[in-house]
């Protein structure tokens, strides 16, 4: 009996497209992303399509960064949700050459985060000629948080914050000033588990990263 011929054996190829690199550059230092897809196996004549990534201006802060050393969690102490608020330069300050002489107290966003979230701030507006900004986080564990109201109070407070905003946008008349720095000076008394105060500067098609000072209990003066 004549010998069975060997299946022929079935060869696949992988193809995989070039990686591709974006470097985000803040300060002096670099940070380069590398991310590689893999493809299957490919056709005659089929072509690759290219992955276009749209650049993102704005700047994070990180939940990781905030939480550490406490938690992120509903147990007493640990970091439950977040109240945070982003300060530019008042605009009168224009005309001041050094930025670090501005005040940082002329509102441009505030947010409402699970702890697990990073707070994400995208194309934050030139702000009294600056582009370096404040972060004001405001931490409850889960008891604080609900003794102050809950989601009642603090979805409200971010509401107004952003209603009050648009306004000066729209007309920036002396009065919703006015009515800014009282809600913000208003925020302390919801008696936070911890505090912080962050800086951040915002370059563009980049997402830097704010610096944030250790949390400290209680309560925080919402002006810089």
């Amino acid at each position: 009996m004549p010998g069975a011929r060997l299946p022929l054996q079935k060869i696949f190829r992988f193809f995989y497209p070039s990686r591709f690199f974006r470097t985000f550059s803040i300060g002096s230092s670099a940070l380069a992303l590398s991310v590689g897809t893999a493809a299957g196996p490919l056709a005659c004549g089929t072509t690759g399509t290219t992955l276009t990534v749209a650049p993102i201006t704005g700047i994070t802060l990180r939940a990781e960064t905030l939480t550490a050393g406490y938690g992120c969690g509903v147990k007493n102490g640990q970091v439950f949700r977040y109240l945070a608020v982003v300060l530019g330069a008042n605009p009168d300050d224009a005309i001041v050459a050094d930025s670090s002489l501005k005040r940082r107290d002329e509102l441009l966003a505030a947010s409402l985060y699970d702890c697990f979230a990073d707070g994400q701030f995208i194309d934050l507006p030139v702000s009294g000629g600056s582009s370096d900004y404040v972060l004001k986080a405001y931490l409850y564990d889960s008891a604080a948080y609900a003794a102050a109201g809950g989601d009642a109070r603090f979805n409200g407070i971010a509401n107004r914050l952003g209603a009050l905003r648009a306004s000066v946008v729209a007309d920036g008349g002396a009065d919703v000033r006015t009515a800014i720095q009282a809600e913000l000076a208003a925020i302390p008394t919801t008696h936070p588990t911890f505090t912080t105060t962050c800086s951040g500067a915002q370059f563009p098609d980049v997402q830097s990263l704010a610096v944030c000072e250790p949390l400290t209990a209680g309560k925080l003066d919402p002006k810089p």
